[in-house]
């Protein structure tokens, strides 16, 4: 296919706007044989490959994104959860498993408290809601 895109007798010199028009499929087609080399059979890969490639891929950005949301929910640290408990005490708009597990982000160094993949999960929902409610993101 390389050595059909880049001849030197195709009708238009920008290799990629060639590819693009329709008189490049036309002379493709009249081609007799197309040499298909080793290297490229032993890349091919099955449907069911690739769906484990996917689903292995889908795994792999779950817990990332699992590990991203424990870091931001510790990284704004325990000041800020003290924060977001003093703007709560009179608008009560925390249910109760929110405030328990932002009570402990709030005394994270006293207790050595780290958030679960659930319990981050929870504080960064609670955060979004709040910050729906008039919260600021920074206090």
């Amino acid at each position: 296919m390389y050595d059909f895109i880049t001849d030197e007798e195709r009708l238009t010199i920008n290799v990629t706007e060639w590819c693009k028009k329709p008189s490049s499929l036309d002379k493709s087609k009249k081609v007799k044989k197309w040499n298909i080399t080793q290297n490229f059979l032993n890349s091919l890969k099955s449907k069911e490959e690739m769906e484990s490639v996917k689903q292995e891929a889908k795994a792999t950005r779950k817990l990332e994104d699992e590990a991203d949301t424990i870091n931001f929910i510790y990284s704004l640290g325990e000041n800020y959860w003290k924060k977001v408990l003093e703007w709560n005490k009179t608008r009560q708009k925390l249910s109760p498993k929110e405030l328990g597990i932002i009570i402990k982000l709030s005394n994270m160094s006293m207790n050595g408290f780290f958030p679960s993949e659930r319990q981050a999960k929870v504080a960064y929902t609670a955060r979004i809601k709040l910050n729906s409610e008039g919260m600021p993101l920074e206090f």
